[in-house]
């Protein structure tokens, strides 16, 4: 019987976000809310083929590429996969996920990145977004770590770039006076607290974004009142 090595994953549209210092999945397809796809992309992700978090397989180069074979094989089958995603642990711990992982990936990803696009396939990779999974904070990284050392603010320090002020007659940079910020929890149904206040300067000033599906975060019509107002939701009431 021909050996075949285990794949990982392929999956459709599911984001995970932290809720109160937990993980909760939100389901795109599933949310009504429109991607601004036509169709849906397949993903193919390779974390179930390795897991150096319990099974101790690392993630190698010469994996990846088998991998690549195999994912290759299958689109060739007929099967559909749109990307491949480089799940955790290909980076180099002290880089700043800017150098890859020596000796696991001697010559690094070159040559991964070119198989994959000449055989029509997108490759991505997986960072966590301010979280430290097996790698140190970078120097410039220092002042925005949490009291626990195990997470970056987004909003302070040198882990993010200061967000320049962009010269745009129709920016607004003030409080964008949001009911009640901070106030969510589990699922996508507790967040309207970040619905805007009834005398927000973002009510009614934003622009239409085509073929956006016509409904906000929570499913709500596009526009609610006279025009479209800036943010995820739009707001309950309109100005008079």
């Amino acid at each position: 019987m021909e050996k075949r090595l285990p794949l990982g994953l392929l999956f459709i549209c599911l984001i995970s976000f932290p809720v109160n210092g937990r993980a909760a999945d939100f389901d795109v397809e599933r949310s009504g809310i429109s991607t601004g796809l036509k169709e849906p992309i397949a993903v193919y992700n390779d974390w179930s083929a390795y897991d150096e978090l319990s099974d101790n397989i690392p993630l190698t180069e010469k994996l990846a590429m088998q991998l690549l074979d195999e994912v290759i094989r299958l689109k060739k089958d007929g099967v559909r996969i749109d990307y491949y995603v480089m799940d955790a642990f290909w980076f180099d711990p002290d880089g700043g996920y800017r150098t890859w992982r020596k000796p696991n990936w001697p010559n690094g990803p070159d040559e991964w990145i070119r198989k994959c696009q000449a055989n029509g396939i997108r490759p991505g990779l997986w960072f966590s977004t301010n979280t430290l999974v097996k790698i140190n904070a970078s120097p410039e990284w220092q002042n925005s770590l949490s009291e626990k050392k195990g997470s970056m603010s987004f909003s302070e320090g040198g882990f993010l770039p200061k967000i320049q002020p962009v010269q745009d007659a129709h920016g607004i940079t003030s409080d964008p006076m949001f009911a009640d910020p901070g106030a969510a929890s589990a699922g996508r149904d507790t967040v309207s607290g970040y619905r805007l206040r009834p005398n927000s300067m973002a009510i009614d000033s934003g622009r239409a974004i085509p073929n956006s599906g016509g409904r906000d975060f929570l499913g709500n019509r596009v526009p609610s009142c006279r025009g479209v107002d800036r943010g995820a939701m739009e707001s309950a009431s309109c100005p008079k």
